[in-house]
């Protein structure tokens, strides 16, 4: 996992697919799979913000791993107090 801290305040989360289990026939995770982690991440600290932008990213550019795998990525800041 790889966390990328952005200049605006944001962050990115950078994680590999065996985070998800993918539904049979499927290699991605279902919107309803990427759904349940955004409701994990807000029951952990309730000024966390999810945004939109969340999907695939290859792991090598990202510098998780030196091989061509399939990574994935979700954004994310905090809500002022």
């Amino acid at each position: 996992m790889k966390l990328h801290e952005f200049e605006d305040g944001h962050f990115r989360a950078i994680f590999a697919a065996s985070y998800f289990q993918a539904p049979a026939g499927r290699e991605r995770p279902s919107k309803s799979q990427w759904n349940t982690l955004k409701k994990r991440l807000k029951r952990r600290d309730r000024t966390i913000f999810v945004f939109r932008e969340y999907g695939e990213i290859d792991c090598e550019k990202a510098e998780i791993s030196e091989r061509r795998e399939t990574c994935f990525f979700l954004d994310f800041g905090f809500l002022p107090d």
